[in-house]
């Protein structure tokens, strides 16, 4: 197993995703400044999805909304960021994966 780069011990990662999240940043050989964009565009990304989220989830607050995202798909959203570093695309990826759970 590869040691995990120093620049990623800043990220706030869910505990049981950091290991994926280290692979997903290796996969991309990414350096610091892109990790730190695509955790920004992550973030930006979440909180224009819940901004917009359907009327069924509209009983979730900001803060549930992102616990729930970052749970669950960090690694999947982080993937997005990087793959496509702008936040509406990332955004339409984190509605997408969300509305999955009601389905």
């Amino acid at each position: 197993m590869k040691p995990r780069r120093t620049y990623l011990t800043w990220l706030p990662l869910p505990p049981h995703q950091g290991e994926v999240t280290g692979e997903i940043a290796e996969r991309f050989n990414a350096n610091h400044e892109q990790v730190r964009a695509a955790a920004v565009c992550v973030s930006h990304a979440i909180a224009g999805a819940w901004g917009c989220r359907p009327e069924d989830q509209r009983s979730l607050t900001k803060a549930q909304y992102t616990q729930l995202v970052l749970h669950l798909y960090y690694p999947q959203i982080l993937d997005a960021a990087f793959a496509r570093p702008f936040v509406g695309d990332v955004a339409v990826v984190v509605r997408r994966l969300v509305a999955e759970l009601d389905a």
